[in-house]
């Protein structure tokens, strides 16, 4: 068996590298999802804010209930498949440091957001939130989501 030359070698780690980028885009979430999730969250604050008190409790069980149809959604290959994830991420094996860092750094930013929109005395301060909410994930959750995956290929 003779040794490859430098090219060579340099040309497969390449090709290993360039496989297991694919893998990852094929974990995550099309875009569309995550502007369609931000939506529908800014929708769901939007509606607890404004519809009296006997309605939240509907919304707050249609809310519920499609998040349980997405939950299960995912799971299945067909919707997967429907929804453009060509791959499933097994996320028992990431390791937990990334993830608990991302659920800290988020609940503090939750949590001082809330705070100053409280303290400034923001009219309609769920609807407000909800925009916020809904613009992070829209725009920062396909990244967030390759970053937390990108951390398990890193290990």
């Amino acid at each position: 068996m003779s040794q490859p030359t430098p090219e060579e070698a340099a040309r497969a780690l390449r090709e290993v590298s360039d496989r297991r980028a694919q893998g990852l885009r094929g974990t995550v979430h099309p875009r569309w999802v995550w502007v369609l999730a931000g939506a529908f969250l800014a929708g769901y604050l939007a509606a607890m804010d404004l519809l009296p008190e006997d309605a939240r409790g509907w919304v707050s069980w249609a809310f519920a209930a499609v998040m349980l149809v997405y939950a299960l959604g995912v799971r299945s290959r067909f919707a997967s498949t429907l929804m453009g994830q060509s791959a499933r991420a097994n996320l028992g094996s990431v390791p937990v440091r990334p993830r608990v860092f991302y659920l800290i750094g988020l609940l503090v930013c939750t949590g001082l957001l809330m705070l100053v929109l409280h303290l400034l005395q923001v009219p309609h301060m769920m609807i407000v939130y909800g925009v916020v909410v809904g613009v992070y994930l829209s725009l920062l959750g396909p990244r967030t989501q390759a970053w937390i995956l990108a951390a398990k290929a890193r290990d």
